[in-house]
């Protein structure tokens, strides 16, 4: 189901489940293009949903009182006052009331969860590490309870407001709760948001290079590939790997070129192919590399084969 879809018959799908909400049909009007929107569902006595998904959107879902069952995948979760449900783009869910509760809903699509991404805060990055250690409820403490609560009741006020500010008010309360998420998940991980951002931009730096490195590549290109700015990606791949990305697709390209020479191709076929554009070029990074020229790699492998 498309989030426009859910927001244009979400007034009908309430009043058929007998379920109050605070949030008025104009604002659903008014929320294109569906970027996020926020409800407060109140009065909820039963509620049986069947397994379904989004297919372009987040969804959380904060418990206020009683309880319900989230089941999300092959998983089941029993979740209370203070916990939060949160379900991926495609992920098959489903909620079960089991006892009256009250609920704070809010749906985004990832393009608004990104739109503040920064260098050193990149929202991707603890959304893909909750995916990947299956982190679909969030049990928070007595004082984030008191913050996520303040601020998603204030993003159910004011996301109805036609009030100068209050659209940023709104924003802003969205990304302070994005904030507190981040938080607890990287806490409760033990790991350090900049380290696991690091290992994947490492990982897929090597994936690229090792995929390309017969071509011409550029940091420019490469940053733009993994969407991060290029002096970052020198300063991030250096610092976790000891030598340059330019560094790095040279050894790449010597260990190829020492694999073909031993294979029996010429020394021009092999910088060539190894993606060397000239052999002067070739000479030089694999005498510095090895400390021995080509000609003389090739007499030394012939000689160690032959003992």
């Amino acid at each position: 189901m498309k989030i426009s879809d859910l927001v244009q018959n979400l007034p009908t799908f309430l009043k058929e489940l007998n379920i109050s909400i605070d949030f008025d049909e104009e604002t659903l009007k008014r929320s294109q293009p569906y970027l996020s929107y926020t409800i407060l569902m109140e009065k909820i006595s039963s509620l049986f949903s069947s397994f379904h998904s989004h297919d372009e959107h987040y969804e959380t879902l904060y418990v206020l009182e009683g309880e319900c069952q989230y089941k999300v995948d092959d998983k089941t979760y029993n979740i209370k006052k203070g916990d939060m449900a949160i379900t991926f783009p495609n992920q098959m869910h489903q909620i079960i009331s089991t006892t009256p509760s009250k609920r704070i809903v809010t749906m985004f699509v990832p393009k608004f969860l990104n739109r503040f991404n920064t260098e050193i805060t990149n929202f991707d990055t603890v959304f893909n590490l909750m995916k990947e250690k299956e982190i679909f409820v969030i049990s928070f403490s007595q004082n984030e309870m008191e913050k996520i609560e303040n601020l998603l009741l204030r993003m159910c006020k004011t996301i109805n407001s036609k009030n100068f500010g209050d659209d940023l008010q709104y924003t802003l309360s969205f990304f302070r709760v994005m904030l507190l998420i981040s938080d607890h998940v990287l806490n409760k991980t033990n790991l350090n948001d900049k380290n696991y951002e690091s290992n994947t931009i490492i990982k897929s730096t090597i994936e690229y290079i090792n995929r390309n490195f017969k071509e011409k590549i550029t940091i420019e290109e490469l940053a733009k590939e993994i969407a991060i700015s290029p002096s970052y990606l020198s300063h991030v791949f250096k610092e976790n790997t000891g030598v340059s990305v330019l560094q790095f697709i040279i050894k790449k390209r010597l260990s190829h070129a020492k694999k073909m020479l031993l294979e029996g191709k010429s020394i021009m076929e092999a910088s060539i192919e190894s993606g060397f554009k000239d052999y002067s070029s070739f000479f030089r990074s694999f005498k510095k590399e090895f400390l021995i020229t080509p000609k003389d790699y090739i007499k030394s492998s012939s000689l160690s084969y032959i003992d």
